[in-house]
């Protein structure tokens, strides 16, 4: 599989979907890029089977430019749809921020586009270690200086989540899926998404929860904070013009 995925981003046989991101009222405020392999044998590969794959031979950094490149191409997409300011959230690992050029790729490249930086945003999961060395550190405030912004993804209430919040600009959390599926049930969830509810208020951040799949989650979520829902009781992930679709929509 590793060799094949390999092969796949040379021939550009990978696609990007998109999930919506709503606000409490259902308008589409922005789209999370998610990465799709559709494997002749296997068919669709989990993209978490994927980001493992990419990390094993340091495939991950010709992974994330090329959804990088898709991403801007996209984007510029959007933007003749008359969709100008849809904010896309892009996930990167921590194992990209190890090459030595990754930030100004990104930087160079944005400059080089007509997307505003300020419309893409950087997911970065909050499970994957990231050594916060004074470079990646620097890297982190350059994006941020060019416009980026910055998202925590699966973020929890642990020491990692919290040095995160202390090291560098964060302008968006997302809370951890298990925290949501829970979120009606457990009165600990509950307490957990009130004070991240609450951290986020003080920090003038986001607040998004994903894997949003009933109405009783959407009122719960809301009601504890949380600002921006993602998940299948709005929209799936789509292509490119599904998104275009369902955004005319709402």
């Amino acid at each position: 599989l590793v060799t094949e995925f390999n092969v796949a981003i040379k021939r550009d046989e990978l696609e990007l979907y998109y999930q919506p991101k709503v606000n409490y009222e259902g308008r589409v405020v922005g789209a999370e890029a998610l990465l799709r392999w559709d494997h002749p044998r296997f068919g669709q590969i989990p993209p978490a089977l994927i980001v493992g794959l990419s990390e094993l031979d340091d495939t991950i950094h010709d992974m994330g430019l090329w959804v990088f490149k898709c991403a801007l191409s996209d984007m510029n997409a959007l933007d003749k749809a008359g969709l100008t300011r849809l904010k896309i959230a892009i996930n990167v690992s921590p194992c990209q921020f190890k090459r030595e050029n990754f930030f100004k790729t990104v930087i160079d490249w944005v400059d080089k586009s007509s997307i505003s930086a300020e419309l893409i945003e950087l997911e970065i999961t909050e499970g994957q270690k990231i050594e916060l060395d004074e470079r990646v550190l620097l890297g982190l405030q350059n994006l941020v200086q060019h416009g980026f912004k910055i998202a925590v993804d699966d973020f929890g209430m642990g020491y990692t989540s919290l040095r995160y919040l202390k090291s560098f600009p964060v302008h968006t959390l997302k809370i951890d899926d298990f925290l949501v599926k829970d979120v009606n049930d457990s009165k600990v969830a509950q307490e957990i998404v009130s004070s991240m509810g609450q951290l986020a208020k003080s920090m003038k951040v986001n607040l998004v929860a994903e894997c949003v799949e009933t109405e009783q989650q959407r009122l719960a979520l809301h009601e504890l904070g949380c600002n921006v829902l993602q998940g299948y009781l709005f929209c799936p992930p789509v292509n490119l013009h599904g998104l275009t679709k369902y955004c005319a929509m709402t």
